[in-house]
């Protein structure tokens, strides 16, 4: 009784490593019933599942349509994520209540494509501790950083600078390997500030 289409991501899109694949998908309840219906997106590689995000439930009522917006992130797992893999990524939408009776799947090829050469700031794992302060305090702030290019890069360097905090630090020089590397893609560097 459901129909999906995916109207984003585009068939062919390409995605990097820590990017959100912001997924629309419209589902159309073709039934005589209410349905509670809720979408989920899984990312394929080859091999295995890579990840997956669910959206809320939704009443459609019959022959109408609703619209479903649901994101999830490519991870930064190397070991998930082969260079010449082929992706996909499927969408289905579901009777909540039947998933076994009523649900429909559709999906879209996707590119994985990692860049020559960049280095990003992880922001799910850069934080200060603690995350509050007042004049006198002093801080940690811990910069995780990842390679998401195909090659290694010798030369990493961190700068942290706030110019109303009179605060200019950088740190040392470092090297990381490529991301397909599977080890040593990323580091970890901490920074000590006094408000």
């Amino acid at each position: 009784d459901l129909e999906i289409d995916i109207e984003n991501p585009d068939e062919g899109d390409s995605f990097e490593p820590g990017d959100a694949i912001n997924i629309k998908a419209a589902v159309h309840n073709v039934g005589n019933d209410n349905i509670r219906t809720q979408v989920e997106a899984l990312l394929f590689s080859d091999k295995s599942e890579i990840t997956n995000a669910a959206s809320n439930v939704k009443d459609i009522g019959d022959d109408d349509e609703e619209e479903f917006t649901l994101s999830l992130r490519v991870p930064f797992d190397s070991r998930k994520i082969k260079k010449n893999d082929d992706f996909k990524l499927f969408v289905k939408a579901f009777d909540n209540d039947h998933e076994q009776i009523n649900c429909v799947i559709s999906s879209v090829k996707v590119g994985i494509e990692l860049p020559s050469h960049k280095v990003i700031v992880d922001k799910a794992n850069t934080k200060f501790l603690p995350p509050v302060a007042s004049c006198g305090d002093t801080i940690m702030m811990n910069a995780h950083v990842i390679n998401i290019g195909d090659k290694s890069n010798d030369a990493v360097s961190l700068s942290l600078s706030n110019p109303e905090l009179k605060v200019d630090k950088r740190s040392d020089v470092f090297g990381l390997d490529s991301f397909t590397s599977h080890e040593h893609n990323d580091e970890t560097r901490q920074f000590t500030i006094t408000v």
